[in-house]
């Protein structure tokens, strides 16, 4: 999950889904699918006190769930594998294959748009997103100021570099 917007609302938003997850792990005896995660982060900005939140959740689903994604009323999950989701301030919540947040938005869009393919593999994709960050850094002074890359597969890789050239060249 990515956050941008206040620090402290953000801490508390995280602190709720992941109680809330892990309620729905033990009660149900499975996990919660990154699409019912997805869908409570929405209801949870909707109706919740946190303020200039605009979180990505993103997560993979390896397996058909043993009972439905009942915790939000979702229906079961609709497929396996990874799944990106953007949920904005007011609570909507939309599927995509990549998505940006934060005040450099649209200069990393015009970075991914012009290059992305379905088809490019992770490191072709990780690299792609690091230079969407340094197109943000150069225009956006809220942008940048170091980049963290979480790569999310059967296994989650998170790197932080202080700056984004730093983060190329790996």
């Amino acid at each position: 999950m990515t956050l941008v917007g206040s620090v402290g609302g953000a801490q508390s938003f995280v602190r709720t889904l992941r109680s809330e997850s892990d309620l729905y792990e033990v009660r149900r005896d499975d996990e919660m699918s990154v699409h019912a995660l997805a869908t409570l982060a929405g209801n949870f900005a909707r109706g919740g006190p946190w303020f200039a939140i605009n979180p990505i959740v993103a997560g993979t689903d390896s397996e058909a769930p043993r009972t439905s994604d009942s915790a939000s009323g979702d229906e079961p999950r609709a497929h396996e594998g990874s799944h990106v989701y953007s949920v904005d301030p007011a609570g909507g919540v939309m599927e995509d294959d990549y998505t940006v947040t934060g005040s450099g938005m649209q200069l990393a869009y015009g970075t991914i748009e012009g290059q992305y393919d379905p088809e490019m593999s992770l490191d072709a994709a990780r690299d792609l997103a690091v230079r969407a960050v340094a197109a943000a850094s150069e225009r956006d002074t809220g942008s940048g100021n170091g980049v963290t890359v979480a790569t999310v597969d059967e296994e989650v890789s998170v790197e932080t570099f202080d700056e984004t050239g730093a983060a190329l060249d790996a």
